[in-house]
């Protein structure tokens, strides 16, 4: 595992934290519940986007490796 996949899933776990502290912690930030609840969903959706999307590269990556 190198470098650049170990900083895709740290940012990924950043996004989903940060997400779902919007979405369940305290408002802290002076937001609107509207606001607090669509940015805590954006970033949750994109962390979950660069799961997928680190995965299906490491799976591409095993795919090419057995060929």
């Amino acid at each position: 595992m190198g470098l650049s996949e170990i900083a895709n899933t740290a940012m990924a776990i950043v996004y989903l934290a940060c997400g779902t502290f919007l979405l369940v912690g305290k408002n802290i930030f002076n937001f609107s519940d509207f606001q607090k609840i669509g940015l805590g969903c954006l970033l949750v959706l994109y962390g979950l986007f660069r799961i997928y999307s680190l995965l299906k590269k490491r799976k591409q990556q095993n795919d090419k490796n057995e060929d």
